[in-house]
């Protein structure tokens, strides 16, 4: 953290860096597809909105680098803030009607110290009604290793952000001890199969098994799984046998500016 706040600013602080970015509009929305496996799905795509300093674009940092420094200086509720107004804005900026984007639902990972802030729910709902965008359009993610440690905060946080008509989806799912006890009040929809898995399920039995009883409990009590780290066609065929929902990584698209999705809008898709 420290050699990246003198990275981006040439002294130990960076707090005032990061919110100077924040006020200045430095940052770039990217996202990612999330591809409905069944062949002949009548399922939309989705996107996960990922976030880019521009400073990350002129390969001056790795990508992510600033999200240590945010959570450092308690700045994670502000970015997370700019996120949500800028892609409801740009969800009520395009026409969505007749394309492939009209039943998207973009994703936005949420930060612990968001999700702990009490009047979050508030602005989500004040910016949905200012732009005029319906809540559904929207999927909020938490992390499994947040749940674990703030459960009662995520219930709650759940169930405000629902009653925006927002969708909540827990992330991460798999990679430590496997508890759907931690789903007990969430109201998710969707359900993340963590990528460290997914990566092995072509070679390794356990991981195979520990995804296949995944989806099946998720499809028992009502909630869509998605692959996260898919990267070959291979898994992708797999998955599909296992009839798991979605897929999302390299193997399914590369992260492309939100801006871009927009201008490739037409009538027969998304581009």
């Amino acid at each position: 953290v420290d050699s990246f706040s003198e990275q981006i600013t040439g002294q130990e602080d960076a707090g005032s860096r990061i919110m100077a970015a924040i006020e200045k509009d430095e940052f770039r929305l990217f996202c990612q597809r999330i591809t409905p496996l069944a062949v002949n799905s009548a399922e939309a795509e989705h996107y996960e909105i990922l976030i880019r300093l521009m400073e990350e674009e002129e390969s001056m940092m790795p990508p992510g680098a600033f999200f240590p420094l945010a959570e450092k200086y308690g700045l994670m509720p502000h970015l997370d803030r700019w996120v949500v107004q800028h892609v409801i804005e740009w969800v009520s900026s395009q026409d969505l009607r007749g394309t492939r984007l009209e039943d998207s639902i973009f994703f936005i990972n949420m930060a612990g110290a968001t999700i702990r802030d009490p009047g979050f729910a508030d602005f989500v709902r004040d910016q949905l009604e200012k732009y005029d965008v319906p809540g559904a359009a929207l999927c909020f993610e938490t992390s499994v290793s947040d749940l674990s440690l703030t459960n009662a905060n995520v219930a709650g946080f759940a169930r405000q952000i629902t009653q925006c008509g927002c969708r909540v989806a827990l992330s991460g799912f798999g990679r430590d001890r496997i508890s759907f006890e931690l789903l007990h009040g969430l109201q998710a929809e969707f359900l993340k199969i963590d990528g460290s898995i997914i990566l092995n399920i072509l070679r390794d039995r356990v991981d195979l098994a520990k995804v296949t009883a995944i989806n099946r409990v998720a499809k028992t009590i009502g909630i869509k799984t998605i692959a996260e780290f898919v990267e070959s066609d291979e898994i992708v065929a797999k998955l599909r046998e296992l009839a798991v929902d979605f897929a999302q990584g390299f193997g399914i698209s590369r992260p492309r500016p939100l801006l871009e999705l927009g201008s490739f809008i037409g009538p027969d898709g998304a581009g």
